[in-house]
């Protein structure tokens, strides 16, 4: 299959695979019983096989490596897409009136759009269990070998949208989402709010996270708002990415990081 062209329905041309275009990760399921150089050996004799063609096992093995690679083909949207979450952006501010249901579901639709780009994960805004309504649900279809913030992902996470932009959400929408997890399997949720939630949303997530480190389950609530918008849409930041350094606030204790303390310096 590699030796021709294969037409690639996003480019709509012919596109030659070529051996940087592949990886592989591997996952070690038994204890070794020989050397790492001895592995090494048998690895790079099964690599070369014939025409003095060398491998970099690095390279082939680069989505094990190299994270961001990971997330920028899992989370890319085109240009449609952009235009798409600033058009449901606009909506947020619209008067509805009394219309409390059309408010709140102007920011459910646009967060479910935005996490329906990444790939194999599905979200829906109309998960309703037997005692809750979940404003977004998302299901993630894979689970990399690599540590990754799809580890968070699997096997569901749920995010709370509250569209109202002259209230902070409080430690009330943090604790009904962390009780809804300790009923359920999911690891992540998410409280999207239009301004920065309130020091002791923080606080509890911290506490709740530590309780259940020990445990080896995941239970991370983290908070976002109109500001984390503007780097999603505005700078057009990963999404995968930004996530990470949302978690890594929790699980660092460090609320006061910023995400610019984590670019590449050039």
């Amino acid at each position: 299959m590699l030796l021709e062209p294969v037409y690639c329905d996003d480019c709509e041309k012919d596109m030659r695979i070529a051996l940087d275009d592949v990886y592989a990760a591997y996952q070690v399921i038994q204890e070794p019983d020989v050397t790492e150089e001895q592995i090494e050996k048998a690895i790079e004799k099964r690599l070369n096989q014939g025409d003095g063609i060398t491998v970099n096992f690095t390279v082939a093995d680069s989505l094990s490596n190299d994270v961001n690679s990971l997330y920028e083909a899992f989370y890319n949207p085109d240009e449609s897409a952009y235009q798409k979450f600033r058009e449901l952006r606009k909506k947020l501010d619209l008067d509805y009136g009394k219309n409390t249901t059309a408010k709140g579901r102007a920011l459910e639709s646009l967060i479910k759009e935005i996490f329906n780009q990444i790939k194999y994960v599905r979200c829906t805004n109309d998960v309703k269990t037997e005692t809750n309504q979940f404003d977004c649900t998302a299901l993630c279809g894979i689970r990399p070998v690599s540590l990754s913030i799809f580890s968070y992902f699997t096997p569901y996470f749920i995010i709370e949208c509250k569209n109202e932009p002259e209230k902070k959400p409080n430690n009330t929408y943090c604790n009904k989402l962390l009780s809804i997890m300790e009923t359920n399997e999911a690891q992540l949720g998410i409280v999207f709010g239009r301004l920065d939630a309130t020091s002791t949303c923080f606080t509890i997530s911290r506490e709740h996270y530590l309780a259940k480190k020990e445990s080896g389950k995941h239970q991370i609530v983290i908070t976002c708002s109109d500001e984390d918008l503007n780097y999603l849409i505005n700078a057009r930041i990963n999404l995968l990415q930004y996530l990470e350094y949302k978690i890594f606030q929790v699980t660092s204790n460090a609320p006061n990081t910023t995400y610019e303390m984590f670019q590449n310096k050039q």
